[in-house]
């Protein structure tokens, strides 16, 4: 089942995924597409189901089969969130290219990159107390 939903990713990101090269944006064409309705549905619906997750956590009960899928998707939907590290490097190459300060924009991006990545890990280790290690580490892959 596991193998099945990494292909299902792979497939989905490979058909609906942004694959354009970001070298020639500048730092407002990065911080223009924060406010691209799509981009904040994305991230609304993203803050719904880690929400979501958090909750089950929470509330349900320890032997619950859905309390398990929680814990095991909760770290990959957290480390999920690459935009903030591909866009502070698209920033940071413009500023370069351009010979400019970097922006403040660039350092709330890459705080946001760290965190992201490190949260993710301390609830894919969370998870690896609780559960098999193989289990964890598939949820994890699954839901990044």
């Amino acid at each position: 089942v596991a193998c099945s939903l990494i292909v299902l990713g792979e497939v989905l990101v490979a058909l609906f995924g942004d694959h354009t090269n970001a070298s020639n944006m500048d730092v407002d064409d990065v911080i223009e597409s924060y406010v691209d309705p799509a981009f904040v549905v994305f991230m609304i619906a993203m803050f719904s189901i880690i929400t979501t997750l958090h909750l089950i956590i929470r509330h349900f009960p320890s032997t619950s089969l859905l309390k398990k899928v929680a814990w095991g998707s909760l770290g990959g939907a957290i480390t999920g969130f690459q935009n903030y590290l591909k866009d502070s490097l698209t920033i940071f190459k413009a500023t370069r290219k351009d010979g400019g300060p970097l922006p403040r924009m660039f350092f709330i991006l890459f705080i946001l990159a760290m965190t992201t990545g490190f949260a993710g890990l301390l609830c894919l280790s969370a998870c690896m107390k609780r559960y098999d290690a193989t289990y964890a580490s598939a949820m994890f892959v699954v839901s990044f």
